[in-house]
């Protein structure tokens, strides 16, 4: 199932009828997402980190015209199929036209500021998940993992993937202009995050620091966790969230850090979140490969004597870092 915008905001689909897309509509029209049942709802129609992502991407280049006709949606057509909403036709960002690099796309009318009778689905949507305290630190995790510890919007993420599209592009280019790499991306991501702060997006708790971020590790490696005077950390070892989902208090395999390293014998996913004055930071968390070779590479499939004697034998491989 696929819906697209169209210029005044009607909406067209593609393979199915509208019933799921309404259904979601009219739930995020009237529900109270403070309430934490709401909140489940809500992430039964929509995938909420996909959503995040797909906003937080847009805020950081500005993206013009975007939350009136230029965006997508996709559903799988199964049982608990989740919408997601895709970047579509974004030429109107990253400061063309003059649009200055500090712009609170937040809350600008035209974009997420909220518009009243307008009949644009993005800023109701946002605009009503954020009366849920659990959707702010899914808010927050997300700007965690993306913006910091050699995360995808670093500025050094961004300017690795403009150069390698510039240098694609410069020679056939006449006078290319460099507005992106001399003003938006030195510029961007500190007017965002206080954006984002201002509206109570980024968690005021400071999410505690790996001393590894991630990767190869021999066997009994010391992994520790440095953290923010007055707070205490909690981890988990067993993929689960250190904080139980809707409650304030720690999952039941969570583990206070005691200032001592952690000893990781196995490979592992660790997660950990700060806890101070009844308020939690957002996630970090960072997968550990116990005993792995220094390349990086892992052998993950090996095709031997296959059934149909067509197909070749062959060997996959998957590169870690």
């Amino acid at each position: 199932e696929m819906l697209r915008s169209l210029v005044g905001s009607e909406m067209c689909i593609r393979d199915r009828d509208k019933d799921e897309w309404n259904e979601m509509l009219s739930f995020f029209s009237a529900a109270d997402l403070a309430l934490p049942a709401n909140f489940i709802e809500a992430s039964r129609h929509l995938d909420l980190a996909a959503f995040v992502d797909y906003l937080l991407v847009n805020i950081y280049g500005d993206t013009g015209d975007w939350v009136q006709s230029n965006w997508r949606a996709v559903r799988e057509e199964t049982e608990n199929g989740k919408f997601r909403f895709l970047v579509w036709d974004a030429e109107f960002s990253f400061g063309i036209y003059g649009r200055p690099v500090d712009r609170n796309t937040l809350e600008l009318p035209g974009e997420l500021g909220k518009l009243v009778g307008s009949g644009t689905f993005i800023p109701l949507i946002f605009d009503q998940l954020r009366q849920s305290d659990e959707f702010r630190l899914l808010f927050a995790d997300r700007v965690q993992k993306h913006f910091f510890n050699d995360g995808a919007m670093t500025d050094e993420a961004i300017f690795e993937t403009y150069a390698r599209t510039r240098d694609e592009v410069d020679s056939a280019i006449l006078d290319f202009q460099t507005h992106i790499e001399d003003i938006w991306i030195p510029g961007r991501r500190g007017f965002m995050l206080r954006h984002l702060a201002e509206a109570g997006l980024v968690s005021a708790v400071e999410a505690p620091v790996l001393s590894l971020l991630g990767g190869a590790v021999p066997a009994g490696f010391g992994l520790s966790i440095e953290n923010s005077v007055g707070s205490d950390v909690y981890y988990t070892l067993d993929v689960r969230d250190p904080k139980i989902a809707l409650e304030n208090v720690p999952s039941a395999t969570a583990l206070r850090y005691d200032g001592n390293p952690i000893v990781l014998t196995e490979s592992v996913e660790v997660k950990v979140r700060s806890f101070q004055r009844g308020q939690w930071s957002a996630l970090s968390e960072e997968q550990y490969s116990v005993g792995a070779n220094d390349s990086g590479i892992t052998i993950t499939e090996i095709h031997y004597h296959p059934a149909d004697s067509s197909s070749p034998e062959s060997v996959s491989y998957t590169h870690l870092r």
